[in-house]
């Protein structure tokens, strides 16, 4: 089985982005299941249920969350019935959503955990490695895979090491930045520090240069607001996954270049 992760979505940018690239995309890598990262599909920061949609339209199987969780607070309306929507399952005081997903399916189920990091994080949260546990136990039957969204690109790597023999892939979003690390940890877990982004290939991790820029350098107190250059982007990884054995084969980054005219 082969399975394409997909980080960030960031903006309108990011969705079209999927639009136009992801159908192409699933077939060039061969993809059995899609999983996506829409944290910041809607505006920059968080998701609205028709954006949650169009990523779905565009061939996802899988949305998943982040720290933006909640950027867009009508969420709580309809997460309950988004069938397809993994929120951190290791946050406080939210108990709407899942933060575990199971999908049954040949040639084998899988369950799909968001987990938020606790290094140079804004959010209080519970445990990671204990709320991963409580989804393995919860789930013994499928192949889970992880997405570990955090800062610390150290904090990345013990978390797949402390879940090794148990989850099957660990990798991570948030940074925006995809990383060039992927490996087989002792021939059980495929990882990737940072899957990067889906959106605006020219931007300051898919946002405005002139807005981040002024945000950086003088603290004006403005939002970023997400690039638009026309030219996007869609990166992450693909892993096979062995159908017997239900161990990972290879993990490969994913970086395809989509022209889509500006917005």
């Amino acid at each position: 089985m082969r399975i394409l992760f997909l980080g960030d979505v960031v903006g309108e940018a990011g969705l079209l982005a999927l639009e136009k690239g992801l159908s192409s995309l699933k077939k060039q890598v061969r993809a059995d299941f899609v999983i996506v990262n829409g944290e910041n599909a809607s505006y920059g920061s968080g998701l609205f249920e028709k954006d949650y949609q169009r990523i779905l339209a565009s061939g996802a199987d899988c949305v998943t969350l982040g720290n933006h969780y909640h950027g867009k607070p009508d969420i709580d309306y309809w997460i309950d019935e988004a069938s397809c929507l993994v929120r951190p399952r290791n946050i406080f005081d939210y108990e709407r959503g899942q933060g575990t997903l199971y999908f049954e399916g040949a040639p084998f189920p899988i369950a799909v955990t968001n987990i938020l990091g606790t290094a140079f994080m804004k959010d209080d949260v519970l445990d990671p490695v204990q709320c991963f546990e409580e989804a393995y136990q919860e789930y013994p039957d499928a192949v889970h895979i992880v997405d570990y969204h955090a800062e610390s690109t150290s904090e990345k790597k013990c978390f797949a090491y402390l879940c090794k023999g148990k989850a099957t892939v660990v990798v991570g979003t948030h940074t925006h930045v995809k990383s060039d690390d992927c490996q087989i940890i002792d021939h059980e877990l495929a990882f990737m520090t940072d899957l990067g982004l889906c959106g605006d290939a020219p931007g300051i991790i898919g946002f405005d240069p002139k807005v981040t820029l002024d945000k950086v350098r003088f603290g004006k107190r403005i939002p970023f607001l997400p690039g638009n250059s026309g030219h996007y982007v869609l990166q992450g990884c693909v892993v096979e996954i062995d159908d017997d054995q239900r161990r990972p084969l290879s993990i490969e980054g994913v970086n395809k270049k989509v022209e889509g005219g500006q917005i």
